[in-house]
């Protein structure tokens, strides 16, 4: 073989493999929240979306425990959404996406959930825990195997992935990873359980939830570093002298107890997430309250 042709045969499988990695990729489920198509601004601005192509996540044993929240008390149900390789602790917090749950119920009856861009808490009866309990169990939800493979009706052809996105669901303790690039492959109880769980809407005694530690994170907020400059008529507060020093370096700090007793008495933050703006020293600074990401 001459050396042209040896040179145009490379350059003909270079471009049929590079063709042949552009082609794969499939379209997001309805499963997953307008959330996931937030916008963060670090540096540049860049918009965070799911991955294209579809994966089989590593099979989580039914008897492991994500981490709790707030305590290591025995729970009912869980629901936990995202997030995806590279997406930044910030965006995790205002978005309430894993290690984060967007719903928790425990033994107990108290009930954890993120609404309107706030964690709630409630306490629900008997009564409601097991009519909750009852309504999943009608869909089939407890009859599915634990096997990641028996929570779908793939297609034989389907092409797989790795990493990305996903919705965990945890109820009495069966646990089920759901791809959202999957999702229209999904048995009917998975995605009908947590229909019910994203809907569900608690009566009685509604309050801000408020754990015992949080996590902060300082931002200046002059450098345009995921939020934009405060507006001029902004209320922003005067950072109490009584709480350390503001910086620009803190980056989920977890508080001390008597740090706490002192948000609280100052009323600094009302609950979690919570994106608030103070002055120090004649700098201003978004302060980001979050749930602890350890020990709690």
């Amino acid at each position: 073989m001459q050396k042209y042709e040896l040179w145009a045969y490379l350059v003909c499988v270079v471009c049929l493999l590079v063709g042949c990695n552009q082609g794969i990729g499939s379209q997001a489920s309805p499963i997953m929240t307008s959330t996931q198509q937030m916008t963060e601004t670090h540096s540049s601005t860049r918009t965070i979306q799911p991955p294209k192509t579809p994966t089989v996540p590593s099979a989580i044993k039914p008897t492991e425990t994500l981490t709790p929240f707030p305590t290591s008390k025995p729970s009912l149900i869980e629901l936990y959404q995202g997030a995806g390789d590279g997406v930044d602790e910030v965006t995790i917090c205002m978005a309430v996406y894993s290690p984060f749950p967007q719903f928790i119920l425990y033994e107990d009856g108290q009930l954890v959930f993120y609404n309107d861009g706030e964690y709630q808490e409630t306490h629900l009866s008997e009564e409601q825990i097991k009519s909750l309990m009852q309504k999943i169990e009608a869909t089939g939800y407890f009859k599915l195997g634990d096997d990641f493979n028996q929570h779908y009706d793939l297609p034989k052809d389907i092409e797989m992935g790795g990493g990305g996105w996903d919705v965990i669901v945890t109820v009495k303790g069966k646990l089920v990873d759901i791809d959202p690039a999957l999702a229209r492959y999904l048995l009917k109880p998975v995605q009908e359980t947590v229909d019910i769980i994203r809907s569900y809407q608690p009566e009685g005694d509604i309050k801000t939830y408020k754990p015992e530690k949080i996590s902060l994170t300082v931002m200046d907020a002059h450098t345009g570093e995921y939020f934009p400059t405060p507006d001029p008529s902004a209320k922003i507060q005067a950072w109490p002298t009584a709480l350390f020093s503001l910086n620009s370096t803190i980056y989920l700090r977890e508080l001390s107890k008597n740090e706490m007793d002192t948000l609280a008495k100052l009323n600094l933050f009302t609950g979690v997430p919570e994106l608030r703006l103070f002055k120090q020293n004649g700098v201003v600074y978004y302060v980001l309250g979050c749930p602890p990401w350890y020990g709690w």
